[in-house]
């Protein structure tokens, strides 16, 4: 069964979560999640920081990319989607539209290319279950939207054990 990426259980005795980020504007995020579980909890912690979410289960639709009159300041998709398709598919295809558009691939599955995510560039991968604080400050770094934005450099990093990121 799937893990959904946002919510992290605490205990008795837990400590208190640090201080996350504060977003200062909203920020428009499309969210591709095809676990409907998922997707709502995933699009209920977003709207709770202050994000304007659009949602699908796959590949938004052409009509829907071509006519948006601004690009969203941020992709968050699962890897592994309905049929054939992966988040890094809707990824290259919203970047042909909007080349510096942050994306975060969210994913349980271990065995991703690594060099597949290179090629694309630009983009952070998180292994579920992802705790919110990786989210919201990833989030919190998006400035402008993205047709303003230039694509940085590509260089991987290592989050932490289980966390890769190319930024």
């Amino acid at each position: 069964m799937p893990q959904a990426p946002i919510f992290e259980s605490t205990g008795v005795g837990a400590l208190p979560a640090p201080a996350q980020p504060v977003l200062h504007k909203a920020v428009d995020v499309w969210l591709v999640e095809d676990h409907a579980l998922v997707r709502m909890a995933t699009s209920q912690a977003l709207e709770s920081w202050g994000c304007k979410v659009m949602q699908w289960e796959g590949m938004p639709p052409d009509s829907v990319i071509e006519s948006a009159a601004t690009p969203p300041h941020a992709l968050v998709a699962d890897y592994r989607l309905s049929g054939d398709a992966t988040g890094l598919d809707v990824a290259r295809r919203l970047r042909s539209r909007w080349p510096g558009l942050p994306v975060a691939i969210i994913t349980g599955d271990p065995g991703i290319d690594i060099h597949e995510v290179a090629r694309l560039g630009n983009i952070a991968m998180w292994q579920k279950p992802v705790l919110p604080s990786l989210l919201i400050n990833w989030l919190a770094e998006i400035g402008e939207p993205a047709a303003e934005r230039s694509a940085p450099a590509l260089r991987p990093v290592v989050d932490k054990p289980g966390t890769i990121g190319l930024s």
